[in-house]
């Protein structure tokens, strides 16, 4: 029961948090910055701006059964992100996590760079490279390696993005490689207003195969700016249900 009513309130936190978020947005009369997200799995052709800084928080809910509710696990991070150059940016994220209305706990940091190779528009698509570390609390566990090649394109209000995904787990029992995607589309019906749909997963087949479909919205104006999006699991090793919000904050 006290479990029940942990997530509960969590979930009832998530709600409220939007709903302020959502009121503050619309009488915002700002102009919009660079680094707004319109996805909350897929990286678009962005980075932050020489010499701006951001703070960005991300909380995320896994649901594996629907069914059995009692069974989920909450994430959070908080992330700075500086731009070295106006094609460069650095952040470093502190990652909290609790499973199954159990004790809040730090789980990881993670150091994270970007890199825009054009500037938009150059090509077909703009490719854009994304490396990251992540070391966990528990030494013990493995360190974790990941490398992103990001192509995307605009098209008017129409955005497309692509993210191909290497993973590499080592310092462990053992090294393991993992290859997965992302793809993003939306539509930009107003400057504080888009919405768009994402697909991602893993590349694997047969029974190992994990993949995500579902729709995001995203408000901006001022200094910050608010995404929230689902993924439905399509297949039988995905979880039923997830949800992601971001909150950035423009510094």
């Amino acid at each position: 029961m006290r479990e029940r009513i942990q997530s509960g309130a969590i979930a009832h936190s998530l709600y409220i948090y939007g709903i302020i978020i959502v009121i503050v947005l619309f009488f915002m009369s700002q102009p919009l910055f660079a680094d707004r997200r319109s996805y909350v799995w897929t990286y678009e052709y962005l980075t932050m701006p020489k010499g701006m800084a951001e703070i960005e928080h991300y909380l995320t809910l896994k649901l594996p059964d629907v069914a059995e509710k009692d069974i989920h696990s909450w994430e959070q991070r908080l992330e700075v992100e500086f731009g070295i150059t106006d094609r460069w940016d650095i952040s470093i994220y502190q990652i909290f996590e609790q499973k199954n209305g159990g004790s809040f706990k730090y789980s990881a940091f993670q150091l994270r760079t970007r890199y825009r190779l054009f500037e938009a528009g150059a090509l077909l698509f703009d490719p854009l490279l994304y490396f990251e570390y992540k070391r966990y609390a528990d030494l013990k566990a493995p360190n974790k390696l990941e490398g992103k090649i990001i192509l995307a394109r605009d098209i008017g209000a129409l955005n497309m993005a692509f993210n191909f995904i290497e993973g590499f787990e080592f310092g462990g029992r053992e090294s393991e490689f993992e290859s997965e995607y992302t793809f993003g589309a939306s539509y930009e019906f107003a400057p504080a207003f888009k919405l768009g749909m994402e697909l991602f997963g893993n590349f694997k087949s047969g029974d190992e195969a994990n993949h995500y479909m579902g729709p995001t919205i995203s408000f901006a104006s001022g200094k910050l700016w608010y995404t929230v999006g689902a993924g439905l699991g399509i297949t039988d090793k995905s979880n039923d249900f997830r949800i992601r919000a971001l909150l950035g904050i423009h510094l």
